[in-house]
């Protein structure tokens, strides 16, 4: 009879385990739609954070506003408009809206990433709005200027999800700061194709 308690009790502990590992899994799920929810409610700004392994994308999407991916850790490949990159920790891409693409890692890999949707008039000048509208594009940053865009990404999710009075206006100059860090300070990556 000892046996036995000892077993339902590693067997309760075991199934609260599981159901843990459920509860993150969804909650990771949710954190991606939450942003996507927040923009088609009408906000003009929203971000989401997500860690994983083998969350692939089978079919390509577009928006109606611009993504910011932004790797922070491991590997990805993007198919953008038919063609395949491949981007690594702290690559950026800004997408302009309407452009068709999805992501995907090789089998086993984790990552983590931080995708930022924002409305175009949020762009505060006119130069900037021209410069990601022309085309996407993949930012290698120097190391420094990675930092820099690290610290910036994560100030937003803070921001995000503080109860400030401020806050809307705190997001917008942070998803500024964060396009000129990516455009003014990183390396251009020529558009590489892959060859698969």
């Amino acid at each position: 009879s000892e046996m036995c308690i000892r077993d339902r009790y590693i067997n309760i502990a075991s199934h609260k385990l599981e159901m843990r590992k459920e509860a993150a899994q969804e909650w990771r799920i949710i954190m991606i739609d939450v942003a996507q929810n927040l923009m088609s409610l009408g906000e003009s700004i929203a971000a989401a954070h997500t860690a994983s392994v083998n969350d692939n994308m089978t079919r390509s999407h577009y928006h109606d506003y611009y993504e910011l991916y932004f790797l922070d850790n491991g590997e990805r490949y993007h198919y953008i408009d038919d063609k395949l990159y491949k981007t690594e920790a702290g690559d950026c891409i800004i997408f302009p809206p309407q452009t068709m693409h999805r992501s995907y890692s090789e089998q086993g890999c984790t990552f983590s990433r931080i995708v930022l949707y924002f409305r175009p008039d949020i762009i505060s000048s006119d130069a900037l709005r021209q410069k990601l509208a022309d085309s996407y594009c993949v930012y290698k940053s120097d190391t420094e200027s990675l930092k820099k865009l690290r610290r910036l990404m994560y100030y937003f999710l803070e921001a995000q999800n503080s109860a400030s009075a401020y806050k809307q206006e705190q997001m917008e100059a942070l998803v500024n700061l964060i396009i000129i860090t990516a455009v003014s300070y990183t390396h251009l990556r020529a558009h590489e194709t892959l060859r698969h």
